[in-house]
């Protein structure tokens, strides 16, 4: 079996499917992007252009410097260099909450949890969970 075996990804007409290929209506692009912690470089991106209308993924193994790559672009984190825009407006060193009014938010992974009853448990460790959302035993 080969990895192209199932229904492809409609292409946009006249542009390679190669990663750093301009797009004729991008979105996003982030050009030089560099961020280093000590002597790792943890994220290195010469061109990125994200196609206005798309559904892109950025796919890589753990440590590949994806989340460092979406702390940058949201202001989470300083790059060491490079410059990114989102539709045509300079984004590059602004704090995130400018980045939100300009650009939209950034939302991370939640960890409260809600009963049946809609009382929210935020933060409780995997041992606490259980009992948390089980109704009390009746004596």
């Amino acid at each position: 079996m080969t990895a192209d075996a199932g229904p492809r990804a409609a292409r946009l007409p006249g542009v390679p499917p190669e990663p750093g290929v301009a797009k004729p209506d991008p979105i996003l692009v982030a050009e030089g992007v560099t961020r280093t912690f000590g002597g790792l470089h943890a994220v290195q991106v010469s061109r990125l252009e994200v196609q206005r209308g798309a559904i892109t993924a950025l796919i890589g193994p753990n440590g590949a410097g994806k989340t460092t790559l979406f702390n940058l672009l949201t202001g989470f984190d300083r790059a060491d260099s490079g410059s990114w825009s989102f539709e045509g407006q300079p984004l590059a060193g602004l704090p995130a909450y400018r980045i939100v009014r300009a650009a939209g938010a950034r939302t991370m992974a939640v960890r409260d949890i809600m009963n049946p009853n809609g009382t929210r448990f935020p933060h409780l460790y995997p041992s606490e969970r259980r009992q948390a959302i089980l109704p009390a035993a009746e004596p």
